[in-house]
C-alpha cells in the first residue's frame, strides 16, 4: 500500500515543471554551487523548511489515460486531445549537522480536464528519512514514504544521482496509463561499518507492499496486491582511492496476489567498486559497481551478469551532462512477473544566464518480463523525452514551458494486469508560474 525521494535547490526548480524532473535534476557538488537567480539563497543553510508551488495550463494529446477504466483511450481512434490545468504543491524539510542529516518531503501534482467526466486527477506522495554517524566508523540510514499514483514505469529508470534523506520520487502524471488507484509503501534500512582502513562492512535491508486497482471499462475492478522483500549484506575491500573489492550476498523474495508462484532473486554480490575522476579532468567523474544475479521461482533459474554506471561531466560553471546505466532484475509492482532489463538515463542542463535555465533528458529500458528457460517470456520497452525551459522574475517567482514525449510497448505474450494496454504513445506540453518560499532558514 504505499513509494520513494527532499530536494536540493536545482531538484526543486526540476520538480516545479509538474513534470517527472526529479530523473534529469543536476546535482552539483557541494563546491561548485547552484548559480540561478530562482530559489537562491538558502541552499547553503543546515536548517530549512522550503516550500514550492506552480500553477499553469498546457495540451495532451490522450487525455484519457488520465480516466479510470479508459485504458482504451491508448487506441489512435478513441483517443481523444485537449486542454488541461495544473497545480502542483511541494514543502520540504531539510536538517543537516555534523553526525545527523534530517530529511522530510510531501508533494500533491493535480490537474483538471474540463471535458472528461472525471474533472480532476491526483497524484500525492511524502518521505522522511535520516542518516547518522555514530562513533568515528559507523554509519545508520532511515527512509520511509508513501504515495498514491497512477500505473507508471517509473521504477525502471536508473537514477542519475544518490537519493538524500527523506527524498522521494514524485508522482508522474504524464506516465499514467488508466489506472488512478496505485498505493505503495517503501521501507529502507541501510549500515555501514568501518572494520578497518581498507576493510568495510555493509548491510540493507527494504520492504515493499503496494496495492493497485485496476478498473477496465464494462467489467468489475480487480486488485493486484504485491510485496517484496529485499536483503544484502558483504565487505568492500578498498584497493585504493576510489576502487574496491566488494564480495556478499543478496536475496529479494516477490509476491503477487492471484500467484502461487514467489520468484526469488539471489545476488552474488562480487564484483568491483569504482568511483573517481578521471586523470584527464577533475570536471568528469565515472562510477560503476558489476555482480551477478540468479531470477528463479522454484521451477526455472536464469542467471545474467548484472551492474550499473554512472558518468557525470560538468560544463563550464553551472551546466552538467550524466548518462546513468543499469542492468538487472527487478520485482515491478505493477505487473504480473518479474523483469530483467537494460535502462539508460541521459541529462543536459544548466544556466544560460542567471535567469534562464535549460533541461533536457531521454531515458529508455528494455528488457523480457517472466523467468526464462522454458517458461514464455515476451520483450517491452519503454522511452520517455523531456525539454523545458525556464525564466527567473526574481528570487521567488519563476515562468516557464516544457515538452514530454512518452511511450511503452509490450509484444502480444506479455502476460498483463487487466486493463493495462499493451502500447502507448503520449505527449504534452504546458506552460506554468512557479513559486519557492524559503518559510525557514537556519544557519550555523
Amino acid at each position: 500500500m504505499f513509494a520513494s525521494r527532499v530536494p536540493s535547490i536545482v531538484v526543486c526548480l526540476a520538480l516545479l515543471l509538474g513534470l517527472p524532473w526529479e530523473a534529469f535534476a543536476q546535482t552539483p557538488r557541494p563546491e561548485r554551487p547552484y548559480r540561478g537567480l530562482f530559489g537562491s539563497g538558502s541552499g547553503d543553510a543546515p536548517e530549512s523548511l522550503v516550500a514550492n508551488a506552480s500553477i499553469g495550463a498546457g495540451y495532451d494529446d490522450n487525455l484519457l489515460l488520465d480516466q479510470p477504466g479508459l485504458a482504451g483511450g491508448v487506441d489512435p481512434r478513441t483517443a481523444r486531445s485537449g486542454n488541461l490545468g495544473l497545480l502542483n504543491t511541494s514543502l520540504a524539510y531539510t536538517n543537516n549537522k555534523d553526525r545527523v542529516n534530517v530529511g522530510a518531503q510531501a508533494g500533491a501534482s493535480t490537474r483538471y480536464y474540463g471535458r472528461n467526466d472525471q474533472s480532476f486527477v491526483g497524484a500525492y506522495g511524502a518521505g522522511v528519512g535520516t542518516a547518522f554517524r555514530y562513533g568515528t566508523r559507523s554509519s545508520l540510514s532511515l527512509n520511509q514514504s508513501v504515495s498514491f499514483q497512477p500505473y507508471t514505469f517509473t521504477s525502471l529508470f536508473p537514477a542519475l544521482f544518490e537519493p538524500v534523506p527523506g527524498q522521494f520520487e514524485s508522482p508522474a502524471l504524464d506516465l499514467a496509463t488508466g489506472s488512478q488507484a496505485y498505493l505503495s509503501l517503501d521501507s529502507n534500512v541501510g549500515l555501514n561499518h568501518a572494520m578497518s582502513q581498507r576493510v568495510n562492512f555493509y548491510a540493507d535491508y527494504g520492504f515493499s507492499k503496494s496495492e493497485t486497482a485496476f478498473r477496465p471499462t464494462n467489467a468489475d475492478g480487480t486488485t493486484l496486491l504485491f510485496s517484496r522483500h529485499t536483503a544484502r549484506g558483504g565487505f568492500l575491500f578498498n584497493v585504493s582511492r576510489g576502487l574496491g573489492v566488494r564480495l556478499g550476498y543478496g536475496y529479494t523474495d516477490g509476491s503477487y496476489s492471484g500467484s502461487s508462484t514467489r520468484g526469488r532473486t539471489h545476488n552474488v554480490d562480487a564484483g568491483i567498486d569504482y568511483s573517481k575522476a578521471l586523470s584527464f579532468s577533475r570536471r568528469t567523474t565515472l562510477s560503476f559497481t558489476t555482480g551477478t544475479a540468479a531470477l528463479t521461482d522454484g521451477r526455472v533459474t536464469s542467471y545474467q551478469a548484472v551492474g550499473n554506471a554512472h558518468l557525470a561531466h560538468e560544463i563550464g560553471r553551472s551546466w552538467l551532462a550524466s548518462v546513468a546505466y543499469d542492468r538487472s532484475f527487478r520485482f515491478v509492482d505493477t505487473l504480473l512477473l518479474p523483469v530483467f532489463y537494460d535502462s539508460v538515463n541521459i541529462a543536459l542542463g544548466g544556466l544560460v544566464s542567471r535567469r534562464v535555465e535549460v533541461q533536457t533528458g531521454l531515458r529508455g529500458v528494455i528488457g523480457t518480463i517472466g523467468y526464462g528457460g522454458d517458461d514464455a517470456t515476451s520483450d517491452f520497452d519503454t522511452f520517455q523525452a523531456l525539454a523545458g525551459v525556464s525564466f527567473a522574475l526574481n528570487r521567488f517567482m519563476q515562468i516557464g514551458t516544457n515538452y514530454s514525449f512518452y511511450r511503452y510497448r509490450f509484444d502480444r505474450n506479455a502476460l498483463l494486469p487487466v486493463g493495462v494496454a499493451r502500447n502507448i504513445d503520449r505527449q504534452s506540453i504546458r506552460a506554468q508560474l512557479n513559486f519557492w518560499a524559503p518559510l525557514m532558514t537556519r544557519r550555523r
